[in-house]
């Protein structure tokens, strides 16, 4: 093996000992979703958020690397000397304010605009759910715009925002990250501009993937409930859209019955790849939107 990767979560010490002890290279879940997340960010914003999460996280190794020092139980890296980590942890700390600093700015940009949207009456919609249900098709479908899609985990890093018209009315419709099951706080925290998106939002469409076995389709509605319950969304803003009708085959029904049992005030079944029943969405969603002048 060239690494080996822990489910759960690694203190700096264990990954160090672990190394030690395996000869690899040792990295733990949250670790593998960093280097997915880095691989796949666009925009500045997304960069700057993993950058981010990067750091905090190495912080912690390289104090753990300099308590190790001073034991005298460091070899080979940053082993050479106290001037390296000390000057590298200075480093850190600097580019993390700086960051921190930029992303604070960005933030308040971007409450800003929430603010305003609220002010000017048009409604927003945010489609969420856990990564790979089919959002960013249903954005495509639903505004016209252009997504990119490639099956793979978290395509989309970024909120897009596009604008679509309901019956007459201009609704802002966003395509957000997606969930993941035992998403690391440090990463809610990082991506607060994008989840921000979420919380503002008049109305939720939470896509689930109705062609998964019953078993996994419960484990990534209960995944992505956990989220937007954090981030203090009400399930009665919440609108459970049961796509890839079209593959779901005989447990579709057992899918409706799971999210109806959930209590969410609607649910629909559609198909965003086929365009299958996407009229009811737009009529549930037209329902569902609050009152406003």
């Amino acid at each position: 093996a060239d690494v080996v990767i822990f489910f759960n979560f690694l203190k700096p010490n264990q990954v160090y000992n672990l190394r030690k002890e395996l000869g690899v290279e040792v990295m733990d879940r949250f670790g593998l979703i960093l280097e997915i997340f880095a691989e796949r960010a666009g925009s500045r914003e997304a960069k700057l958020q993993i950058e981010l999460a990067k750091l905090k996280r190495e912080l912690s190794f390289v104090r753990e690397y300099i308590n190790l020092r001073k034991r005298g139980e460091l070899h080979g890296y940053l082993g050479g000397g106290k001037r390296a980590a000390d000057a590298y942890y200075e480093y850190v700390v600097s580019r993390i304010a700086k960051i921190e600093g930029e992303l604070h700015a960005l933030r308040r940009s971007k409450s800003f605009r929430w603010h305003r949207r609220e002010e000017t009456g048009i409604y927003s919609i945010a489609l969420t759910g856990y990564t790979g249900a089919g959002k960013t098709t249903l954005f495509t479908r639903l505004t016209g715009a252009d997504g990119y899609v490639d099956g793979k985990p978290f395509a989309t890093l970024s909120t897009k925002t596009r604008l679509m018209h309901l019956e007459g009315l201009p609704v802002l419709v966003s395509d957000t990250i997606g969930f993941i099951d035992s998403l690391p706080e440090q990463l809610l925290d990082a991506f607060y501009t994008t989840l921000g998106e979420i919380t503002y939002s008049d109305l939720v469409l939470f896509i689930v993937d109705a062609s998964e076995e019953l078993g996994e389709v419960q484990r990534k509605i209960l995944a992505g409930l956990s989220v937007l319950s954090t981030l203090g969304v009400p399930k009665s803003r919440v609108i459970a859209v049961a796509n890839k009708i079209d593959a779901a085959k005989e447990h579709l029904e057992d899918v409706l019955r799971l999210l109806k049992a959930l209590e969410f005030p609607e649910v629909v079944a559609i198909s965003a790849k086929h365009g299958l029943n996407l009229d009811s969405l737009r009529r549930a969603i037209r329902r569902n939107l609050p009152d406003r002048v």
